[in-house]
């Protein structure tokens, strides 16, 4: 009943519960950052207190308006507090930082090339284009383009790729780039000095084996010839050795040389700007030949040494063996051949000869490495151990640049010879032949010698008919200029 009663009284009668009051504050702007912790004014923010309705001191205030009691200052008085203000000075640009000091975005090549307006030769070697930064695709820009197939192409596109990706100047891409050549060749240097130690090892025999066939050949033994042969090749089986797997190593040599070269040869010439500046110490212009010649001489006085200290794979023959003195020949001449090019060689430019320095340089040492015993046991090659001469042997005295050069006409004289006998051998046997076969003719042979001879006695009889006839016609012709000379 309760209840009811108290849902029937009206609304306006009922006791309202005391309601709390809070201060509003000015609005402002809500704090607001890009950043994922807080402002400090949005820390700083303090949440307005909460007053209790019961109070009356805070229901008074709550009433009363907010009114300032500091009074608005007069525009005269603002006035002459700005003319007193002192003026505020004019920036200094001295203090600013120079233009060469402010960071630059690098000019590229590409963009040079596309919109500098100026020929392609112009932009080349223009002095923008040596700073600029270049990329491999420009070398389509400049006119060297090549096929997906074309080693030259891979090679070139490496070497700009290194300059470009790693950072390297442009001698020390190209000393990189030949280092890890001859890297990539060691495997086939060290196998072809284990298969050189083995074929020297039977080298005496393979000779006398030689010279068995050769004699074969001159008695025209046959037969002889054949068995030697197979003895010969018995024996390289055994001791697993070729006499043409020593060419194998200078066949992948030159090609690869001669291809880096013609590269170096063509970037020089195009040229590519940043060779002006990619040099080092007095060779700063790669493009230009080396003004004191020392590239020229260091890369000749490293093939030299290349060639006597045996490098690549060239071993010299031992005092004793099967044909020193051929060999020592080979030897001066290569030396006189690297000091004759000398002129030929001494204009290139210094990108060419750093490659040629480098290269030879590195095989030099190469060489000298493997001549240690200890790498040679960690490589598992054959140590060679010292030969020591027979104490009644003559010592064999290296031949001079002379003597190389008496021998080179003497050999090139005897091949003439040679070359003249064999010649004569075979005039002599073509007419032997021809004799031989005069002799046995056929016997129908006596027949057609017969008609040859019936037609020779044939012949004079027509040919007096024909002499009649004509003395008739020139003794007729004779009487009708005689009856005109009397007319």
């Amino acid at each position: 009943m309760l209840q009811r009663a108290a849902l029937r009284r009206p609304l306006g009668t009922r006791r309202l519960a005391p309601l709390p009051l809070r201060l509003r504050a000015p609005p402002a702007a809500r704090p607001f950052s890009w950043t994922p912790w807080r402002s400090p004014d949005a820390q700083s923010a303090v949440p307005a207190p909460i007053l209790d309705s019961s109070i009356p001191e805070a229901q008074a205030a709550a009433a009363t308006p907010l009114s300032s009691t500091i009074p608005p200052l007069p525009p005269s008085a603002i006035q002459s507090e700005l003319s007193q203000a002192a003026p505020i000075p004019p920036p200094d640009i001295s203090a600013l930082a120079p233009a060469d000091t402010v960071a630059q975005v690098p000019q590229t090549l590409e963009n040079l090339i596309l919109h500098s307006g100026k020929s392609l030769p112009d932009v080349l070697n223009s002095e923008e284009a040596v700073h600029a930064s270049m990329k491999v695709s420009d070398l389509s820009l400049m006119g060297y383009e090549h096929g997906i197939l074309s080693p030259m192409g891979w090679f070139t596109d490496g070497l700009v790729a290194l300059h470009t990706s790693v950072g390297l100047p442009w001698w020390g891409a190209i000393a990189v780039t030949t280092v890890a050549i001859r890297l990539a060749l060691s495997p086939l240097i060290i196998s072809n000095q284990k298969h050189s130690t083995r074929l020297a090892a039977v080298n005496p025999q393979l000779q006398e084996l030689m010279a068995e066939i050769q004699s074969a050949s001159k008695s025209g033994d046959t037969h002889m010839q054949a068995l030697v042969s197979q003895r010969m090749q018995e024996l390289m089986r055994t001791h697993k050795v070729n006499p043409f797997k020593p060419l194998l190593l200078p066949l992948f040599q030159v090609p690869i040389f001669l291809t880096f070269f013609s590269i170096v040869r063509g970037l020089t010439a195009l040229p590519i700007p940043q060779f002006k500046e990619g040099g080092f110490g007095w060779i700063m212009d790669l493009t230009a030949s080396d003004p004191y010649y020392i590239l020229p001489l260091t890369s000749l006085a490293f093939t030299n040494l290349v060639f006597v200290l045996g490098a690549d794979g060239v071993s010299t023959a031992a005092k004793s063996g099967a044909t020193p003195e051929r060999t020592a020949h080979i030897r001066n001449f290569v030396q006189m051949s690297t000091v004759i090019s000398f002129p030929f060689i001494m204009h290139f430019p210094a990108a060419l000869l750093c490659y040629w320095t480098f290269s030879t340089g590195f095989t030099l040492l190469q060489s000298l490495a493997l001549r240690q015993n200890i790498i040679r046991r960690m490589l598992g090659l054959p140590i060679t151990p010292a030969q020591v001469a027979d104490p009644g042997a003559v010592s064999i005295k290296d031949p001079s640049y002379l003597d190389t050069l008496k021998a080179i006409k003497d050999f090139a004289t005897e091949k003439m010879d040679a070359a003249r006998e064999q010649a004569l051998e075979q005039e002599e046997e073509r007419r032997l032949a021809q004799r031989r076969a005069v002799n046995k003719r056929p016997q129908t042979d006596f027949v057609e010698k017969i008609q040859e001879t019936t037609s020779e006695k044939e012949m004079p009889v027509s040919r007096k008919k024909v002499d009649s006839r004509e003395a008739e016609k020139q003794r007729r012709i004779e009487e009708a200029r005689r009856r005109r000379s009397r007319a």
